[in-house]
C-alpha cells in the first residue's frame, strides 16, 4: 500500500464536477485501490462554499457528505494547526500562499506527507510532490 496522499479543494471539485478539464485524471487517482487520503477541516469547508458557489448545494452536500464518510479519507484534526499556519503564512510573506494552504502543508509535515491530490501548484512551491 502506498503512503497517503493529501486531498485538496481543487480535487475536490474536479471530483465532484463531471465537466471539469481535471475530473478524469483526478477520479483515476482518487479510485485507486490501494490509495488512502488524508485531509482537513478548513479544506472540506473551502471545498463545500467552492461546490455550493460553481455548481449547487446539493452537490456540494453529496460531495463533502461521502468524502467525510469515506474510509479512503481521513479528516485530521485542526489541533495546533491554526497557530502554526499563521506562523508559516508570516515566514514566507512573500508567497501568495493563503492560511489554509499554509494549514494543508503544516499538517502534510507533520504527518510526513510527501504527495498531495491538488490542483495548486503552491504545493510545488512548498517541496511537494502534485499527483496530477
Amino acid at each position: 500500500m502506498s503512503a497517503p496522499a493529501f486531498l485538496d479543494t481543487g480535487a475536490i471539485y474536479a471530483l465532484a464536477d463531471r465537466n471539469d478539464t481535471d475530473h478524469v485524471v483526478v477520479s483515476a487517482i482518487y479510485a485507486e485501490a490501494d490509495r488512502k487520503f488524508v485531509t482537513h477541516q478548513l479544506v472540506l469547508i473551502e471545498a463545500f462554499s467552492l461546490l455550493t458557489k460553481r455548481l449547487h448545494k446539493s452537490a456540494a452536500l453529496r460531495t463533502v457528505g461521502a468524502l467525510r464518510r469515506s474510509p479512503k479519507v481521513e479528516v485530521a484534526p485542526m489541533t495546533g494547526l491554526l497557530d502554526e499556519a499563521w506562523a508559516r503564512c508570516e515566514r514566507f510573506a512573500d508567497k501568495e500562499w493563503d492560511w489554509i494552504d499554509c494549514a494543508s502543508f503544516e499538517l502534510m509535515e507533520r504527518r510526513g506527507l510527501r504527495e498531495a491530490l491538488s490542483l495548486d501548484h503552491h504545493f510545488e512551491q512548498a517541496g511537494f510532490v502534485l499527483l496530477v
